[in-house]
């Protein structure tokens, strides 16, 4: 639906991320701001700042939004896992589809952060490094832990490298590295299940 669909409805923050994400999509980030995307949603060129204070803030709705798009995503993935092997392959092959399918959306969650303080938790330091999946990444792998079917390692240690893994190779799929020409979702998907077999090789227990 687009922004002008939904704003009839009265969710004027609602239609303008709506329309923020087309331009995201379509343009780049770099053509996303206030006036641009007032003009695409149909609104006067004010009406933005009742919702959103510069650019700055209305990127980070738009990557508030796509976050929650990617752990729905990652979630449903592992949805109908019957073991915990399955539930990782179906959760990394979702994270680089979701890269290569919304290709603005994931840089724009992998832009980077400031540094987080020495006194946070580990959590509150993955959640700030990057990318929403490494919490996801993290619950799944203390859940393997409490099993005994992932090894006994820091479980910091194994979501990050699991993350930079498939960050790596969803970054490496879009800068045009691993195929020829632009990745289709199928080689993107056969990629990402040959990384996420070799990951759990070294991460589960024997």
């Amino acid at each position: 639906m687009t922004a002008r669909g939904t704003y009839h409805h009265g969710d004027l923050r609602h239609a303008l991320v709506v329309s923020g994400l087309e331009l995201l999509d379509s343009e780049g980030l770099a053509a996303v701001t206030l006036r641009a995307v007032a003009r695409h949603a149909g609104v006067s060129h004010s009406a933005p700042y009742h919702h959103f204070e510069d650019k700055d803030a209305l990127v980070a709705a738009l990557a508030e939004r796509a976050a929650d798009q990617l752990v729905d995503e990652l979630r449903a993935s592992m949805a109908t896992a019957t073991s915990l092997p399955q539930a990782a392959r179906s959760l990394g092959v979702a994270y680089v589809r979701y890269a290569v399918t919304h290709p603005e959306r994931f840089r724009l969650l992998s832009r980077r952060r400031s540094p987080s303080s020495s006194s946070r938790s580990p959590e509150a330091k993955l959640a700030e490094t990057s990318s929403v999946a490494l919490l996801v990444l993290l619950k799944a792998i203390r859940l393997g832990q409490s099993t005994g079917a992932v090894i006994d390692d820091s479980p910091e240690r194994l979501a990050l490298t699991a993350w930079s893994s498939l960050h790596g190779v969803a970054t490496l799929l879009l800068d045009g590295l691993l195929t020829d020409g632009p990745p289709t979702v199928e080689e993107a998907e056969r990629i990402a299940e040959s990384a996420t077999r070799i990951l759990l090789q070294g991460m589960l227990s024997r």
